[in-house]
């Protein structure tokens, strides 16, 4: 599975998980933004599988707007038991301890789809676009700097 697979794949599957939430929850605000960087995100892996220009560009900005968003939406609510607690490690304690209540809660009710569109948005997508990140760069890199080489394969850099 290739770069551009990985990503389509992630932003395929969370888009499922966003049209999902709209037909069961109903739209809000943070819900467009997520749909808008979604559709982001699905773009850049459909212009990477078809090996168009830019996907990379366009799969850092989704996957950076994602990861901002979602840490000012973990930080919001944390942030009454950071107030509430002395201790930063008590707090995010708590934190995980109120996570974990609203995953054992959609157990007890048998919110399935729920229960797996949370663990996604909240624990897994955050973890995958990191990895997309990183694999980014990574790939940016290696191809930057093999284009830098003479066509004689001397490895000596073009001056530019």
């Amino acid at each position: 599975m290739t770069l551009p697979h990985i990503v389509l794949t992630t932003w395929t599957v969370y888009a499922a998980g966003v049209a999902a939430s709209f037909v069961l929850y109903g739209a809000s605000q943070p819900f467009y933004v997520f749909a808008i960087i979604a559709v982001i995100g699905t773009i850049a892996g459909l212009r990477g599988i078809r090996e168009g220009t830019r996907w990379r560009f366009l799969t850092v900005i989704a996957a950076i707007a994602f990861l901002s968003l979602t840490l000012w939406r973990h930080v919001a609510f944390a942030w009454p038991f950071v107030r509430d607690y002395s201790d930063v490690f008590a707090a995010l304690h708590q934190y995980l301890v109120e996570s974990w209540g609203v995953l054992r809660h959609r157990i007890e009710q048998r919110a399935y789809l729920s229960l797996l569109m949370f663990t996604y948005h909240e624990w897994l997508m955050p973890l995958l676009q990191v990895l997309v990140l990183i694999l980014v760069v990574r790939q940016s890199r290696s191809n930057s700097s093999s284009s830098g080489r003479v066509a004689g394969g001397a490895g000596l850099r073009r001056s530019t």
